[in-house]
């Protein structure tokens, strides 16, 4: 060690390491290990919530003493979800995507402010609004509009909605297709709970191509880069838990890079439209990508399932003469997916429920629209190259005993490069980050 530490290059040092005993003290670790056990990331909790008792205070306070309490508030309970000791390090100012806020961590965020001031918040107020200071303004301007505080919580956990807050109730807490849903899989009948969401599907708006819809999906600007450069264009994955957002992670290590943008997948919204083909789909997304590239040359990429849209939408575009310069499949499975691994994307995602303020109808009947669709769309022809990140790690529950690896996500031919990711399918976004954009960047300086 003492050889290593006196070289200029670095080196690999081989050695044994208790990771879950190191994982207990890891608030107290040497800087040096802190990436093989970061700190646990706290759920953030408003602590014993006390709407009434932060208006009073407020109501005490001149303009700037409500603008910093308020910054005190975001910044504490941000500090929390990062892992830190306190609220010291975080910049109000600064970007909650560069702090490494991905969309869970937003929402948890989103949650305990709820909590906390006693209204109901839009679910992406953190990203709407940037940073802790810019949020804080936003809080003390809804608080304002809100009139008195009752603090009061309703059967189901969540505040009760302050005089003239105008907003309705939550979609979830008047949706039972997300209970219908849950009690489907509970019974172990996978199979009749896609097909009932589904159904769902058939009785919205459908397009049939782009010109059937008022408006693309409007891309979300992860990270800006220099002019000039590939840019990286991430689609998501069709699950209820998904969205722009969660690609963060992996766009921060582009930082002064490259740029890096998300594409919403059309109709988790309410009132949106859901693709009516597997064209339709593949050509809005395709439209979007060109819209977020701004003429510049563009990689697409997706996580898991949206590895798949991300290859359509790339052959959609090759078909009208636009060849993107590559697409990434991220640990991206071929739709015949195995059980283990969809229930534990689905327990997963049920367990997330919660902090998503529920799953109302939209979204879950586009994962149905979309899960259905998986299977058709081509998987060979084309022409750009191709990235397949592979994790190298089993997920949880996966048949590990069986022959070879079969568990692990496998290239779909032999012409695409393969690239590990020293992560499992569910971490691969947090714990894997590092590797996804080394490997993606590595990989884009071979395409010349």
């Amino acid at each position: 060690f003492d050889t290593a530490m006196g070289l200029d290059d670095p080196a690999l040092v081989p050695i044994q390491l208790d990771l879950p005993t190191l994982r207990q003290a890891a608030d107290n670790l040497p800087e040096i290990l802190h990436a093989l056990a970061p700190p646990a990331r706290r759920r953030s909790a408003a602590g014993k919530a006390d709407p009434g008792g932060l208006r009073r205070t407020l109501d005490a306070l001149d303009a700037d003493g409500q603008d910093a309490l308020l910054r005190e508030l975001v910044t504490g309970l941000a500090a929390g979800l990062l892992g830190y000791q306190d609220a010291s390090g975080i910049d109000p100012e600064r970007d909650f995507l560069e702090l490494g806020f991905d969309s869970l961590m937003a929402m948890e965020l989103r949650s305990a402010l709820s909590e906390a001031i006693g209204l109901r918040l839009p679910s992406m107020v953190v990203f709407d609004h940037k940073s802790a200071a810019a949020l804080a303004r936003f809080l003390l301007a809804e608080i304002s509009a809100a009139g008195p505080v009752t603090g009061a919580l309703s059967a189901d956990g969540t505040p009760q909605e302050a005089a003239g807050a105008g907003r309705p109730p939550s979609g979830a807490a008047a949706d039972t297709l997300s209970q219908l849903f849950r009690e489907a899989l509970q019974n172990g009948t996978l199979q009749k709970a896609m097909t009932m969401l589904n159904a769902v599907a058939e009785t919205r708006p459908a397009f049939t191509s782009a010109a059937d819809i008022p408006a693309l999906p409007v891309p979300v600007r992860l990270m800006e880069g220099p002019a000039g450069r590939t840019r990286l264009i991430c689609l998501s994955t069709p699950m209820a838990t998904s969205g722009v957002y969660q690609h963060a992670h992996i766009a921060n290590h582009f930082k002064g890079i490259r740029g890096v943008a998300g594409i919403p997948l059309p109709g988790f919204a309410r009132g949106d439209s859901l693709p009516a083909t597997n064209d339709a789909a593949a050509e809005v997304l395709a439209e979007a990508a060109l819209e977020a590239a701004g003429g510049e040359r563009f990689v697409l990429a997706g996580y898991s399932a949206g590895g798949i849209l991300a290859h359509a939408a790339a052959m959609h575009l090759e078909q009208r003469g636009v060849r993107p310069a590559g697409v990434v499949l991220m640990d991206s499975y071929l739709p015949d997916v195995s059980s283990a691994l969809l229930d534990g994307l689905l327990e997963t995602m049920l367990e997330m429920e919660k902090t998503f303020d529920g799953f109302d109808s939209a979204r879950l009947s586009s994962m149905g629209r979309y899960s259905n669709m998986l299977g058709s769309f081509p998987l060979e022809g084309l022409q750009a190259p191709v990235l397949f990140l592979q994790c190298a790690r089993p997920f949880p529950g996966a048949d590990t005993d069986g022959p070879g690896n079969a568990w692990q996500a496998a290239p779909w031919n032999g012409n695409q490069t393969v690239r590990g990711v020293g992560a499992n399918h569910f971490t691969m976004l947090e714990e894997g980050a590092p590797d996804c954009a080394r490997a993606i960047e590595e990989w884009l300086g071979t395409l010349g």
